[in-house]
């Protein structure tokens, strides 16, 4: 019987939480596409109709479905930002996991930083595999 430490059980709660979220910004991210596609349509609908009738009226329609094209060009920024967020979140959670399972292979062991000259270097265990690093 595999008994998960709570810490870990934490963290893979928070990364399926995360993974949802990301699903439902993906969800999100079609629907604000479909929607600035809808506007840019109904915007060449009303320019091609509406323009005989009442250049003013054209002229008004064509602010009103622009404002709201920028309106959705915004939700879509906020949205792509949320999602990169989450996606931090989420890997982060994952190291997490792999630390409470006792996983140290994937992150840097600092060789890059064991000095060749000093004495006692090796002998500390600060940099390296399995070191504190």
């Amino acid at each position: 019987m595999n008994h998960k430490s709570f810490p870990e059980a934490v963290y893979i709660m928070e990364t399926d939480r995360l993974t949802a979220a990301l699903s439902l910004l993906k969800k999100r991210k079609d629907i604000i596409s479909w929607a600035r596609f809808a506007v840019v349509i109904l915007l060449m609908a009303t320019l091609y109709y509406l323009y005989p009738v009442s250049a003013l009226y054209t002229g008004i329609a064509a602010l009103l479905l622009l404002a709201v094209f920028i309106r959705l060009v915004i939700m879509a920024v906020n949205n792509s930002h949320a999602a990169e967020n989450y996606k931090r979140l989420r890997s982060v959670n994952r190291q997490e996991i792999q630390i409470a399972s006792g996983d140290y292979t994937a992150f840097p062991d600092g060789s890059s930083f064991l000095s060749a000259t000093h004495p006692y270097a090796n002998d500390l265990d600060i940099f390296g595999k399995a070191s504190l690093y």
